[in-house]
């Protein structure tokens, strides 16, 4: 099994964002006036290993399935008979053994309707703005992790070399965790940190405070760069406006600070 190494939470998060169609400046402008954020299921992704990892399904104890039932119909639903008996039906689903291909399917349909907010340690990565904003055309969001948000329960993406092995009966917490947040060592430029929920709806707030900043990709057009401002000037918190600049004789661009962009007096 791949261990979890500790962690220390980021003070900020990013989020890379296109503004190359309509659909695209729509959605940020939602994210900046409306406080929200969307949480993908696996379903949309670009990777089709990402949250597709395979566990174990035969090297576990009778034991150790039923208390892996047990902590499943917590939040899993039961038949109707035996919502008053969970243990009970647990046995009773234990009866002549484990149905592992049910359990299988169980687990497939979890992971279909598991939500997760993908964000970023890092708003430099020339990667990041080119895959992720529409060749550095874009923006990138800053977002501060603040208690009481959900980008408290952020955790890292691991990149293993090779391909993990998960017990399908380590836990609910600890295999979702583990199958979420594994991603292929190819990938690790990312630096990814994900928000993974399974009764997560697709469109969730976040307090306002929590959207600190802006920044513009180095290639921007006016159009969009406009279109931000004027956004930003409507928000009811202040934000700051930054600029990716591309560094001389680097590979890699830097992060200015443009301005403070301030609500309007009431």
């Amino acid at each position: 099994m791949l261990e979890t190494a500790p962690f220390v939470l980021p003070s900020k998060l990013y989020k890379y964002r296109s503004m190359k169609t309509w659909r695209d400046r729509r959605k940020v402008k939602d994210i900046l006036l409306r406080n929200r954020l969307y949480f993908a299921t696996r379903l949309g992704f670009n990777d089709p290993f990402d949250c597709r990892i395979s566990p174990s399904w035969d090297d576990s104890t009778t034991e150790e399935w039923r208390q892996t039932l047990l902590e499943t119909h917590k939040i899993m639903p039961v038949p109707e008979e035996w919502k008053e008996n969970v243990e009970g039906y647990v046995e009773e689903s234990l009866k002549g053994g484990v149905n592992v291909e049910e359990c299988k399917a169980a687990y497939e349909r979890c992971l279909d309707n598991f939500r997760v907010l993908c964000l970023c340690q890092q708003p430099d990565g020339i990667l990041m703005w080119s895959h992720y904003a529409n060749n550095h055309e874009g923006v990138c969001l800053e977002f501060e992790v603040r208690k009481g948000s959900f980008f408290m329960d952020a955790k890292p993406v691991q990149y293993p070399k090779d391909y993990p092995q998960f017990k399908a009966t380590i836990g609910i917490e600890k295999l979702a965790n583990g199958i979420v947040g594994t991603k292929a060592k190819l990938w690790e430029y990312e630096a990814e940190w994900r928000v993974g929920k399974l009764d997560q709806n697709a469109l969730s707030n976040f307090p306002t405070e929590c959207l600190s900043g802006v920044i513009l990709g180095c290639q921007v057009s006016d159009k969009n760069e406009a279109l931000i401002c004027k956004w930003l000037t409507k928000r009811i918190s202040p934000a700051t406006l930054y600029r990716a600049v591309k560094e001389e004789h680097k590979f890699a661009v830097r992060i200015d600070k443009v301005k403070e962009i301030c609500p309007p007096p009431m």
